[in-house]
């Protein structure tokens, strides 16, 4: 064999003793589980193959923090957000699509992230925040809602207008030194009456004869009730007085009775000396003593009274019940110990 030969044999036995003491990769397409940080950079002499992904992570994370903070601080023009969703759009119509896409993607991503970076402030929480809280709250009637919700603007204490709306839907009315031409608008044919108020209602309940109970007892005001036991009419009360003074303070004592009471679901009420005109529309004995629960369906009321009965309740009260409310009348002793009785009953209820 001549010399040529020899060197070409021991170079081929060189370079595949050197294969076999390189380590077994396996399939060539599987990926390499050397860490990347080890693994030498130039394999080859010569030939350079740097990490851009590893070199360049300091200016892509330098760029995405400096376009949040500029989006933040108002740097981001409403012009460009325009531009950045109209290239969008573009790219749903057709024409060049991908482009436009990725024209806008830069400026949608900072401002997605800078809303969400964005601090709370005190007018985002007032704003949106809080109605979403009252929204998942129990729904119910409390006095501060009565006072907030339920009341219209107040009139001025020398100008015509609505005193207030309570929670049950009553509506107080004030007309002070009310012109001589409007008296007939209201239906009031006193002819020396100066001042008026209307306390008005869509619907007819005992509570309201209660609430005017007091009222023929203010001398100088005087009452004219149009109310009817059977339902399906409205409630209207007119007081009329020569002093405007008499007049608003009768509305605003009603009308602050009914703001106290406002957060109870089933109202209860109790005259042991009836004024006349409980007398009157309830249809009563002048003798006897009436109580009435009012918020109450016909079947609670069968029920309330068949346990008060059973539990000792005298049987010389007389009821009568209606679909929301029930009336009793009695001595006055035998009366307070049932509305005793029944007040406790409908606590759970109330």
């Amino acid at each position: 064999m001549s010399d040529f030969m020899k060197e070409i044999v021991q170079e081929a036995l060189r370079g595949g003793a050197g294969r076999r003491q390189e380590p077994n990769r396996g399939n060539s397409n599987e990926p390499s589980r050397q860490n990347p940080s080890v693994r030498s950079t130039s394999a080859v002499p010569g030939i350079s193959r740097p990490n851009y992904q590893r070199d360049r992570k300091e200016q892509r994370l330098g760029a995405a923090t400096g376009a949040v903070t500029g989006v933040a601080a108002g740097s981001v023009s409403d012009a460009a957000l325009e531009a950045g969703l109209g290239a969008v759009t573009g790219s749903a119509s057709g024409g060049n699509g991908r482009a436009a896409a990725q024209t806008a993607a830069p400026v949608l991503a900072s401002a997605t992230a800078a809303a969400s970076a964005a601090p709370l402030t005190r007018d985002f929480i007032e704003e949106s925040l809080a109605p979403l809280m009252r929204m998942s709250l129990v729904q119910g009637n409390s006095r501060e809602e009565c006072g907030a919700d339920c009341t219209d603007t107040a009139a001025a204490p020398d100008e015509s207008g609505m005193l207030g709306r309570s929670c049950a839907g009553l509506d107080f009315w004030y007309y002070p030194e009310l012109h001589p031409e409007l008296l007939g608008e209201l239906g009031i044919r006193r002819i020396s009456a100066k001042s008026a108020g209307i306390i008005a209602e869509g619907r007819c309940r005992p509570g309201q004869l209660f609430l005017l109970d007091g009222c023929s007892a203010i001398s100088g005001v005087d009452v004219d009730i149009n109310w009817k036991m059977e339902g399906g009419r409205d409630f209207q009360a007119v007081l009329t007085g020569e002093a405007s003074s008499d007049i608003r303070n009768a509305l605003q004592s009603m009308y602050d009775q009914c703001l106290q009471s406002g957060s109870r679901r089933i109202q209860s009420f109790i005259a042991l000396e009836p004024s006349s005109i409980l007398v009157k529309y309830l249809n009563i004995s002048r003798r006897d003593a009436v109580a009435a629960l009012e918020g109450i369906s016909r079947y609670r009321s069968v029920a309330l009274l068949d346990r008060a009965l059973k539990l000792g309740m005298s049987s010389r009260v007389k009821f009568s019940i209606a679909d929301e409310f029930v009336i009793l009348t009695g001595e006055r002793g035998d009366l307070s110990e049932a509305s005793a009785l029944l007040g406790k009953l409908i606590e759970p209820y109330a």
